[in-house]
């Protein structure tokens, strides 16, 4: 679409149709965090880890990343795009890790989510996941030997 006229500004536009999620199943809904390009999708990153706790649980969305992760494993050495689904798996944890650090606090069940990814991450070889998770779960047992969440709500919201 080019404008011969004398002082356009020669801008271009193309319709992009963009994929708006409206309802779906907690597995679909987990499912469609990785976007139909194989990559992580920021905007339904955001939106399903703000909202998720409505509809289910933190440990029922961390299994099914895991298993989504490891059905792909006898793909990855014969398809590229199972590797880079898990890479977008992969980023999908370290982000949830980073911004909602409380969903894996569960000193009830003694941070079995966090020792879940620590040994999801010895298994898949992956450092950098089980490097934030070990440094997580530390610094929960720290929390949990000072008296649990009570005075460490500064630790969450750090403006």
């Amino acid at each position: 679409m080019h404008c011969p006229c004398p002082g356009s500004d020669h801008l271009q536009w193309e319709s992009v149709k963009e994929r708006v999620i409206k309802a779906g199943t907690v597995e679909k809904l987990v499912e469609c965090l990785v976007g139909s390009d194989g990559t992580m999708d920021s905007r339904h990153f955001n939106v399903f880890f703000a909202t998720y706790r409505a509809f289910t649980d933190p440990t029922s969305v961390l299994d099914r990343l895991l298993r989504r992760y490891e059905s792909l494993e006898k793909e990855v050495h014969s398809s590229t795009s199972a590797l880079v689904i898990q890479n977008s798996i992969r980023s999908i944890l370290i982000c949830w890790l980073d911004m909602y650090p409380e969903d894996f606090y569960d000193p009830e069940c003694d941070f079995a989510m966090l020792t879940n990814l620590l040994e999801f991450g010895q298994r898949s070889k992956l450092s950098d996941l089980r490097a934030k998770s070990r440094k997580l779960l530390e610094r929960f047992k720290h929390i949990q030997e000072e008296g649990g969440m009570t005075g460490y709500y500064h630790f969450f919201f750090v403006f």
